[in-house]
């Protein structure tokens, strides 16, 4: 076997395969690991120079193959139009041909610390080509297409006219432009997916929210794994720089949109996990300003690379309210994040078998930090929206002109709880218009939490409202639960949603009128994170403080201010 490896360490060693084409690669290197996994079969050595050439080489390789797939990921971001790109309900990762190496892995594969290179071709080497058959010899497998893509029934329309027009046009000029070095179509010229522009209707779509993009990184993903399973020796290398694009497209669609949200809208806080991921992105991961690049805009350090910020494509409209504040682009980002997030999540059991043991608290750590709290950025987007599409505070100014110490009982509710409902119609409205017109139907859970947030900063318009009166009667309070429950009434109806979320929050507030001294002390103990200080204060002075002398309204007021110490 020395003398094998000596006859076949010049070849891997003598050539340049920064240049190859990936399949092309991924041949050469799953040829020598066969030629590795015979060696040991056959007589228990384990080639370590051969091996060592491979590690050489497949570094090399991988280090320019990564920088050149960051780059290109970024022209993907800085391109994206942030449109569905429509897969069917069925659609997993392995019907892409990145992902088809798996179908042999019918468990998750040992850890490289166990496996001897002949393991990874299913058994015994001999037994598998006990025929005639050369071992070396790749079996030709039939290319199969992907059919993925959800066309809603209809099949895409060309007109005589367009075909009659190609057909006049010169074979050449067909093709697309290809590098004379590697014979590859450059990846940013193509597209993961095709671009459905056409009319179609999108109404009865069940499959996941998707952008091209998305499907870019799974299928880089696909190549990064097929990577780690034959070049086990920089598997936790390939790992890293597999992590460094997951954490690229994270922190790109964080700061196309959701950071504008967290800045401008109030209560809505990242997890300290998420927190601390993004700054560790920016930190390692993101070139300043100041840095030396390179004309690709990577930067390459002896250990890392580093790329520039990805700027958000001047097509995508994020400031419109007809859309929602760009509604379907938003989206279209967070779920084709989450999504991917979830097929990472579905790949840990392989990821883990793929590094040695010592080497996987990193693996927990990208996990438990980063791509198990990606789903949090959902909030700040459906939450920002809510805050930004329903007028509370022209409802608030409503709310200040009632008169709250009338002295007779209403039979009708006030204006402003009409205003408020309008705002509401308004917000379903849009929502119908954007599953007409748009290419993005709102899926349940969004759909679900735009009007949870809704509601819930409703209610609180109401308490903040209520809290405003500085008299208040039997007959007002009485006011404040009919208009409540006319609200709860017809928003149940318009939303589809029973009960309505956290009604408890208002009804609660103004039952509290209601008590007497005693029970509005433990009311307010128990009720001290729910509510602010100055509502608490109003409900004193308005509720019990009208039905007790100056020293106890003074006492419970001192009791709210020695509770917000404590918070």
């Amino acid at each position: 076997m020395q003398d094998v490896q000596q006859k076949v360490r010049p070849y891997v060693l003598g050539v340049d395969m920064a240049h190859f084409k990936y399949d092309d690669f991924i041949h050469v290197l799953g040829i020598v690991s066969r030629l590795i996994g015979i060696g040991v079969e056959f007589c228990g050595e384990g080639s370590d120079s051969l091996q060592e050439s491979m590690r050489q080489q497949s570094l090399k390789y991988f280090k320019s193959y990564h920088q050149a797939r960051m780059d290109e990921l970024r022209i993907f971001l800085e391109t994206e139009a942030w449109e569905l790109c429509p897969v069917r309900s069925s659609f997993t990762i392995r019907k892409l041909r990145e992902f088809r190496f798996m179908r042999t892995l019918t468990a998750p594969i040992p850890s490289p610390k166990a496996t001897s290179p002949s393991r990874s071709y299913g058994g015994s080497i001999f037994l598998k080509f006990a025929s005639d058959e050369n071992p070396f010899e790749e079996q030709e497998e039939e290319e199969e297409g992907e059919d993925f893509i959800d066309t809603g029934g209809m099949e895409d329309a060309v007109s005589d006219e367009e075909k009659n027009g190609d057909e006049d046009v010169a074979e050449e000029l067909k093709k697309d432009y290809v590098d004379e070095q590697t014979g590859e179509v450059p990846r940013h010229l193509r597209s993961a997916a095709p671009s459905y522009q056409r009319q179609r209707s999108t109404s009865s779509h069940k499959g996941p929210l998707l952008s091209n993009t998305t499907l870019t990184v799974i299928r880089f993903l696909g190549n990064y794994m097929q990577m780690m399973s034959v070049l086990q020796p920089i598997a936790f290398d390939v790992l890293e720089c597999l992590s460094q694009l997951f954490d690229y497209y994270l922190y790109a669609v964080y700061d196309f949109f959701t950071k504008d949200l967290l800045e401008s809208v109030e209560g809505i806080e990242l997890s300290a996990k998420l927190t601390t991921s993004l700054k560790r992105i920016e930190e390692n991961l993101l070139h300043q300003q100041q840095e030396l690049v390179s004309l690709s805009g990577l930067q390459v350090t002896e250990d890392r690379v580093k790329v520039p910020r990805a700027s958000v494509n001047p097509i995508v409209d994020l400031e419109n309210p007809n859309t929602l504040y760009g509604l379907p682009c938003r989206m279209v980002a967070i779920e084709s994040l989450v999504f991917l997030a979830s097929q990472f999540e579905s790949l840990l059991p392989y990821l883990e078998s793929l590094i040695p043991d010592a080497k996987r608290s990193f693996l927990t750590q990208f996990f438990s930090h980063t791509v198990n709290t990606a789903h949090e950025l959902r909030k700040p987007v459906y939450y920002g929206i809510a805050t930004k599409a329903i007028a509370y505070d022209q409802v608030l100014q409503s709310m200040a002109s009632v008169k709250w110490d009338i002295r007779e009982i209403m039979s009708q509710h006030d204006a402003y709880v009409d205003l408020l409902l309008q705002e509401f119609i308004k917000f379903k409205q849009l929502q119908s218009a954007i599953d007409r017109s748009s290419y993005v139907h709102i899926p349940p859970q969004p759909h679900s939490m735009l009007w949870e947030y809704a509601i819930r900063l409703a209610n609180k318009t109401f308490v903040e409202g209520f809290a405003q009166a500085k008299k208040c009667s039997n007959e007002g309070r009485a006011l404040m639960q009919l208009d409540f429950q006319q609200y709860r009434t017809k928003i149940e109806k318009l939303s589809s949603i029973r009960p309505i979320p956290n009604h408890a929050y208002v009804e609660d507030y103004i039952k509290a009128y209601y008590l007497s001294e005693t029970d509005t002390e433990e009311w307010l103990r128990k009720h001290k994170q729910e509510y602010t200080v100055k509502q608490l204060q109003s409900l004193v002075l308005s509720g019990v403080g009208t039905r007790v002398n100056k020293k106890s309204r003074q006492r419970l007021l001192a009791s709210i201010e020695e509770l917000d110490k404590r918070k």
